[in-house]
């Protein structure tokens, strides 16, 4: 048992991911408390993004908006289906 540093709650340790790093071989974070902070980062970034469309672009972040709503997208899925890769830039 161990318990978690940011929601304090005693759990097993098959409830932490494994990091040889520390004293029990365990992150000091559960697994749904890192989950969660890694979301946040996700969805931080996802703001950052569309607040820049949606104030230099703002004619773009409008078709790409309606998009998203049509395919059911979120607002950076839709951005992504909508980049045009140059030949130049393809993997061969």
């Amino acid at each position: 048992m161990k318990t978690c540093e940011k929601c304090n709650r005693e759990l097993e340790l098959s409830e932490y991911e494994i990091d040889k790093r520390h004293q029990d071989g365990h992150k000091d974070v559960c697994i749904q408390c890192q989950q969660q902070v890694e979301n946040k980062k996700i969805n931080t970034i996802e703001d950052k993004i569309t607040k820049y469309f949606k104030k230099n672009h703002i004619d773009l972040y409008k078709q790409i908006q309606i998009k998203a709503i049509i395919e059911d997208k979120s607002f950076i899925n839709a951005l992504v289906d909508s980049i045009e890769v140059n030949d130049k830039y393809k993997i061969k």
